[in-house]
């Protein structure tokens, strides 16, 4: 009877001892495993493992067998840069155990390990440099990239590193200290242990000792997901911006590790949805499985709730590295990766530019030059026209092209972004010019401040901040001198649009304060409004901004019933209001009309929905 209930294939593959190679697919476990069997048994391979995929469960490993014995051989991951170090104590930063926690993932991985733990294990320490074949390996690798930076020779620098290693190895050992202030840690929280040291160490010894404390008290997780369990416990109540800052730095290294994400989110069906789920895990709304088998939900509300900024960059990068990579989305053909990669753009959306800065702008260029095009890759000017099709308004757009121009793409041709920058710029004579009507003086101000910290970017010309800066504050200014409308004006309704409110007699009365829909929900209605007030919301970072106030005449949410996608922000009651409810059934009613008068009309309407579905973030 065939095995394949689950939809599953099964990858044997095998291994030189370096990297591991595809040798066939089967549908079914049996004759996967046997195949690997015969493969062992010939001999001409160091290793055999057998992978399952399918859309419930993800991939994982079934079988895998070295012929050294059994045991899996630990490589030296490849890495294209080092962080330079100069004494002990930045050999303890977030960028140096990055550096080892990428250098060393798979013997990290391999014992559920985050380079902090390593670096104040004295025992894991020294078993790791009695590996003759690894610990050499990893040095050599360091050494070679920091003597490139810094001009002198490999050797020169790899005595250094030993040397360093020594000292490491010296200061893991006095654990005294660090077992009990990880007690604070775990019994009265980070604030506490921060005021500990503050006031019972030097200055020049606190943090590496809070480190290591640190470390002692992740060793308590087991695994990926106890360890993240733990960091998310120390975020339960907001510890303030120092004791964050440690937080949020021991997050972002096991965040860095494609095993413990894995393990975070659970199987996921392709490369688009596991990416789609990072992003919402960045902004702390990543979906909930009915049944989670990890630490997910607090993992969620930590991210969502405090600012952690280097965390959610590490989350951020992986997006871009996978977003920029030649790796299909899907497992459904060149049509449902395009769909695939404009959801993608429009959960990257944030209120002037994409989520992610830079790298993601760059990725997601690289992306679109292989997916929008209707039979041949696009060329690099087609491919940025494309994206900025996507997105909703000119404030997004601007704050993409400036992230975009100092990517290493952007640099390299800066001259063409420039003038793609300079015509958005021409066009920024007023509020209603830049962001959707509607849009509140809140969010004015916030779109604003948040282009000009892009402008402050390494690599944008002198005569690029000025310009811009200049033209955002006149843009500002002229806001602030807008005639104010008078009240019970607000929402003032012409001929057509009293006739279509009275073409909708049912409704729904609500309350201030009520929620009609939720960022990220499924959307399965559309609302008009007759009376009163709806404001609309999203959140950026840990706070709540309004985006829009909609009022008699206005409709809202519809876009999710033409095509499908997630709410982009919140609606909210302002002021005691009547609603008609609009249903899906009747939306694709009216458009089923439509199509059958009209063809090309309703093919329109397809194709306007995709070009602005990025505003709907701001108006549903």
């Amino acid at each position: 009877m065939a095995e394949n209930f689950a939809g599953k294939t099964y990858e044997v593959q095998t291994s030189d001892g370096e990297r591991w190679s595809a040798a066939d697919i089967h549908d079914s476990r049996t004759p996967a495993l046997e195949q690997a069997g015969e493969l062992l048994g010939a001999g001409q391979h160091m290793g055999v493992r057998v992978i399952s995929d399918s859309d419930r469960a993800g991939t994982e490993i079934i079988f895998e067998k070295m012929l050294d014995g059994g045991e899996k051989v630990i490589q030296v991951v490849p890495i294209d840069e080092a962080a330079m170090c100069e004494n002990l104590d930045d050999l303890y930063g977030f960028d140096a155990r990055r550096t080892v926690g990428r250098l060393l993932r798979e013997y990290l991985d391999e014992h559920s390990l985050t380079a902090l733990e390593l670096a104040f294990d004295a025992m894991r320490l020294m078993l790791l440099e009695r590996d003759d074949r690894l610990f050499p390996m990893a040095v050599r690798r360091v050494a070679g990239l920091q003597a490139r930076d810094l001009g002198i020779k490999p050797e020169e620098r790899a005595d250094w590193i030993y040397q360093a290693f020594e000292d490491v190895k010296t200061y893991a050992r006095e654990t005294g200290a660090a077992d009990e202030l990880a007690g604070v840690i775990k019994d009265k929280g980070l604030v506490s242990a921060l005021s500990h040291v503050n006031t019972s160490l030097p200055a020049n010894q606190r943090a590496r000792a809070l480190w290591f404390a640190l470390a002692r008290y992740l060793q308590g997780g087991g695994d990926w997901n106890a360890k993240l369990a733990l960091l998310a416990a120390l975020g339960v109540d907001d510890p303030g911006e120092a004791a964050r800052a440690y937080l949020d730095e021991a997050l972002a290294e096991v965040l860095d590790g494609a095993a413990a994400v894995k393990d975070l989110l659970g199987g996921q069906r392709d490369l688009g949805s596991a990416n789609q789920s990072l992003i919402r895990l960045a902004v702390g709304r990543c979906p909930i499985p009915n049944n989670p088998i990890s630490c997910i939900e607090a993992v969620n509300d930590v991210l969502g709730r405090l600012d952690l900024p280097v965390s959610r960059s590490v989350i951020y990068e992986r997006v871009a590295r996978e977003i920029g990579s030649t790796r299909a989305l899907t497992r459904e053909g060149q049509a449902r990766d395009r769909d695939m990669f404009v959801t993608l753009v429009r959960e990257l959306v944030e209120i002037a530019g994409l989520e992610g800065g830079p790298a993601v702008a760059q990725a997601v260029v690289r992306r679109a030059r292989l997916v929008l095009g209707d039979h041949e890759d696009l060329s690099l000017a087609d491919g940025i026209s494309r994206v900025l099709d996507l997105l909703p308004h000119r404030a997004v757009r601007l704050g993409f092209l400036l992230d975009l121009a100092v990517s290493d793409l952007g640099a390299e041709n800066q001259t063409m972004i420039f003038g793609l920058v300079g015509r958005i710029v021409q066009q920024m004579s007023s509020i209603s010019s830049f962001l959707p009507a509607g849009s509140s003086p809140e969010m004015l101000h916030a779109t604003v401040e948040s282009l000009k910290k892009r402008l402050t970017s390494e690599g944008l010309p002198e005569s690029w901040r000025e310009g811009i800066a200049e033209a955002l504050d006149s843009v500002s200014e002229r806001s602030k001198t807008s005639a104010p409308v008078k009240a019970g004006l607000a929402y003032a309704t012409d001929e057509e649009t009293r006739r279509i409110i009275a073409m909708t007699p049912d409704h729904d009365a609500y309350a201030v304060g009520d929620t009609l829909f939720e960022e990220g929900e499924p959307g399965d209605q559309a609302y008009l409004v007759k009376s009163g007030e709806v404001e609309i919301v999203r959140k950026i970072g840990n706070e709540e901004l309004v985006l829009a106030r909609l009022g008699r005449g206005e409709i809202f949410g519809e876009m999710s019933l033409i095509d499908n996608q997630p709410r982009m922000a919140t609606a909210r009651i302002s002021e005691e209001a009547e609603l008609a409810v609009i249903t899906r059934e009747n939306i694709e009613s009216r458009l089923d009309r439509v199509a059958q008068s009209d063809m090309v009309i309703r093919r329109l309407i397809d194709v306007f929905v995709t070009r602005i579905r990025g505003e709907a973030r701001l108006h549903e």
